[in-house]
């Protein structure tokens, strides 16, 4: 689910950077599509988040060692599912999916 919620947003913010790109699919109203422009301007950017994920790799290092949440477990399965993204939804659609 995750995965979806984030293609989502991905196509919100290549829509909003009004470039071209992105499915303008569902049509909607100009007030619906003012709000969602507003809400993706107010989305953080990566500079915002200080997550785990985007650590450097000597710091998730550390993590993996001293947590029972194991970062390179979900790191692989992230890579998994960017690998399958890529081949059965990226590939597809470059339109889409710059």
């Amino acid at each position: 689910d995750a995965g979806l919620i984030a293609l989502l947003i991905l196509n919100e913010v290549c829509l909003a950077a009004d470039t071209g790109l992105g499915t303008k699919e569902p049509i909607r109203q100009n007030s619906l599509q003012a709000f969602m422009s507003a809400w993706v301007a107010a989305l953080p950017g990566p500079e915002d988040i200080n997550h785990p994920l985007l650590w450097s790799e000597e710091d998730q290092e550390i993590l993996q060692s001293s947590s029972t949440n194991r970062i390179y477990r979900v790191l692989d399965d992230i890579e998994e599912d960017v690998t399958w993204l890529k081949t059965n939804v990226f590939e597809k659609d470059g339109n889409r999916f710059p």
